[in-house]
Order: C-alpha cells, then sequence, then structure tokens
C-alpha cells in the first residue's frame, strides 16, 4: 500500500514524514536472469506443462536499482535499473510487473519485459495496486496528490488533487476503496475516484496503512515527530472507519505489513534518530525494533530487534517476513511461526522498500 526515501539520523526522521524511506551491491548480469523473473515471453503456454510455482522479493536500492531475490535460496540474483532515488515497490497480482516510484526523478518506472518510465507528480512516495491488477495507484507527496496509472497502457489516467502531503495508499481487498495517509487520512471511492471519508486530528503523522486481507481492519502507523513516546498504531473498523485500538508503537513505527490469515500486523520501528524531535539531536541507544501485533487483540506479542528496519513485506504463504535494514545494508529474514531471524541477505547497498511477488 503506502511507501518512501532516506537519510540517517535526525534529517532521516524529516524524511520520513515527506514519506521518503531510506535505500550498490555487485552488478549482476540482468539479461536472462530478468526473462526468467518477470517476462510473460518465460511462461509457456496452456499446452505446455505447468510451470513450477517461482517467488522473488523486489528491493528498492538508494542507489537506482532493484535487487531481485530468490526466496527459495534467499540470494540476490539480478538487478535492474530504476529512476533516482526509488522508494516504494509494489507488485502487480499476476506477479509479472513491477511498479517502482523513483522519488529524485518524479516517475514509476515499470519493470516487465517492455520497460516504461511514467511521469508522475512531484516526490512520488507510496504505490499500491487494484486487486485485479488494472491501474497502480501513486502518492505525490510535493503536488499533493495522487496520479493513476492504467497499468494495460502505462499512462496516467486520472489525476486525484487536494490531498495535502499524501505519503503512502493501500487498496481494499475488494478494490473499491484507497486509504491515502498523509495530513491526515483520505479514504477514496475507486470507481470514480471521489472522496468517501477525511479523518484527521491525529497526534502524529500517518505514515504507512496496511488493510487486511479479510478487508475487516485496517492499520496505521502514526509516528510523532514530538514525541516518540506518543507514537501508536491505529486500528480501524474498515466498515465504518471508526476506530477500534491505539497500539503502542516502539518509538518510531513505520512500516506495515499483514499475513494472509489476517491474524498478525508486523510493524518497523527505527529508533528515534533526533532525540526526542529536536533538531540536531543525538540518535538514542538501542537498534530498532519489528512489532508483532496480535489483529483479534490488538496487543503486541513479539518484538524482534533488527538494527534500522525500513520496510517489511510477508511471503504469500505467510511464513516469512522480509526487512530492509539500512544498518547492515541488507534484508533480514523472519520466521513467523517463531518470530526469530533465520537469515540475512547481503546488498552491498542502501535498502529501502521491499514487495514480493510470485507466478506460475
Amino acid at each position: 500500500m503506502f511507501t518512501g526515501l532516506i537519510r540517517m539520523g535526525c534529517s532521516r526522521r524529516h524524511e520520513r514524514r515527506r514519506g521518503v524511506r531510506p535505500s550498490g551491491m555487485r552488478r549482476l548480469a540482468v539479461g536472462s536472469a530478468i526473462a526468467v523473473l518477470l517476462l510473460p515471453s518465460a511462461v509457456p503456454g496452456p499446452s505446455a506443462a505447468a510451470a513450477p510455482l517461482v517467488e522473488f522479493a523486489y528491493v528498492t536500492l538508494k542507489s537506482g536499482f532493484v535487487a531481485v531475490i530468490d526466496t527459495q535460496t534467499d540470494t540476490v540474483i539480478a538487478t535492474i535499473p530504476v529512476g533516482n532515488s526509488p522508494g516504494d515497490v509494489a507488485i502487480t497480482p499476476d506477479g509479472r510487473h513491477g511498479y517502482v516510484v523513483n522519488a529524485g526523478s518524479n516517475t514509476v518506472s515499470v519493470i516487465n519485459n517492455v520497460k516504461a518510465t511514467i511521469p508522475v507528480g512531484n516526490l512520488p512516495s507510496g504505490v499500491a495496486i487494484t486487486p485485479d491488477g488494472s491501474r497502480a495507484y501513486v502518492t505525490n507527496t510535493q503536488s499533493d496528490s495522487v496520479s493513476v496509472i492504467d497499468t494495460g497502457s502505462n499512462t496516467v489516467v486520472a489525476t486525484i488533487s487536494g490531498v495535502q502531503q499524501p505519503q503512502h495508499v493501500a487498496i481494499s481487498p475488494d478494490g473499491g476503496r484507497a486509504y491515502i495517509t498523509g495530513s491526515g487520512v483520505d479514504v477514496f471511492d475507486t470507481a470514480t475516484n471521489t472522496p468517501i471519508d477525511h479523518m484527521g486530528m491525529f497526534i502524529g503523522d500517518p505514515l504507512d496503512v496496511a488493510i487486511n486481507p479479510d478487508g475487516s481492519r485496517v492499520y496505521i502507523s502514526i509516528p510523532d515527530i514530538n514525541d516518540s513516546s506518543s507514537s501508536y498504531v491505529l486500528a480501524l473498523d474498515a466498515a465504518t472507519n471508526s476506530e477500534i485500538a491505539q497500539i503502542p508503537g516502539d518509538d518510531w513505527p513505520g512500516s506495515v505489513a499483514i499475513t494472509p490469515d489476517s491474524s498478525r500486523a508486523y510493524v518497523t520501528n527505527t529508533h528515534d534518530p533526533g532525540g526526542g524531535g529536536e533538531e540536531g539531536g543525538q540518535p538514542e541507544p538501542g537498534p530498532g525494533t519489528v512489532q508483532v501485533i496480535n489483529t483479534a487483540t490488538n496487543t503486541v506479542t513479539a518484538t524482534i530487534t533488527v538494527d534500522t528496519p525500513l520496510d517489511v513485506a510477508i511471503t504469500p504463504d505467510g511464513s516469512r517476513a522480509y526487512v530492509t535494514d539500512l544498518s547492515s545494508k541488507s534484508v533480514v529474514v523472519i520466521d513467523t511461526a517463531t518470530n526469530s531471524i533465520t537469515g540475512t541477505i547481503p546488498l552491498g547497498a542502501d535498502p529501502n522498500s521491499v514487495a514480493i511477488g510470485r507466478y506460475r
């Protein structure tokens, strides 16, 4: 749904308010590897034997690339060049196309057999794709707008204006609603791209947003730049957009991802880099964390230590969480059954966002 750019220290805190997540590595040959990863031409026709299921994690890198990770081996098998300062990445439901927002280029890069670059508004930060794969919604923080892309033609077919400092976006499982964080939370009807609801008056600044796969609840991270102890994750009833709970964050809640069975939400927390939000403050001691929230009780049931976690994605089978870690320039792999770290995938460059796609 939603996602962003980067910097360390106090400046990183400022940029995360603008929807930017921090994001090289040795460059690998792309040619044949990408043909296997994303190209429709690599998939056999109906008469051929069923192809094996393949799954990849796509990680945006500050250096202007996307690292492709084979989740069976947890190794980087290719890098794909995109635009400047890539932030969020989203994969179409069929697993064949990736949409990457480039905050430094004001574009969206389409990763597939025919690469495309789509101009959007200023400082794009978040991207989400409708469940039928027909449209991509891109938040433009400095333009106060959202670009709606037709994924068939890879052109902007509508622009939603008047959304103040939009950060990230999530689409409901039925495809009917778009939830957009920014100066509050805006809800739009995706059939008409007209507003349905607006929620404001938050203590902090709504950042990321995720919706349960069963469509019942919406989870929004709300870091407070002035007092990190007031940061929290907001749970909403999706039917009424009314508050269900406020779950205390662990300093600076950022990205949110929910397991396929809707039972748990994973939330990244970076440690306060500004000493309570003051300019020039020193980072507080200690690493960041990933919180695990039980969505039935809206309580934190586990806390996993990760140095500087930025983004998190869950595998389609729900067995693992992939977390980008800025400090170690890597992706940390978490076993969701035990909530323990089972591996680290070195990237050699600053990571930002992560998304996972699979297809046969």
